[in-house]
């Protein structure tokens, strides 16, 4: 069984913590659910009751519910070759 990978937004996820699913998510087996680090600082600075919500889901989720943190240190080139 393959399965899909869905990139979650701030505002959909959002409304499951607000009221207190965000288990549904966690309980569709073919997905795997990804909070961006940017949805995260987002829900981290404006929504201080669902922070303590999506800490919860990610410890009970089973690994259906993550957060996608970038590295430390990115470093900063471009993808393509120098011409110089």
């Amino acid at each position: 069984m393959s399965e899909t990978v869905v990139i979650t937004d701030t505002s959909v996820l959002i409304n499951f913590l607000v009221l207190d699913r965000a288990g549904l998510l966690a309980r569709l087996s073919t997905h795997r659910f990804v909070v961006t680090h940017h949805v995260r600082a987002e829900i981290t600075t404006h929504y201080h009751e669902q922070l303590q919500r999506l800490e919860q889901a990610f410890r009970l989720s089973l690994n259906r519910l993550c957060c996608f943190l970038p590295p430390t240190h990115t470093p900063r080139q471009p993808p393509w070759p120098s011409s110089a």
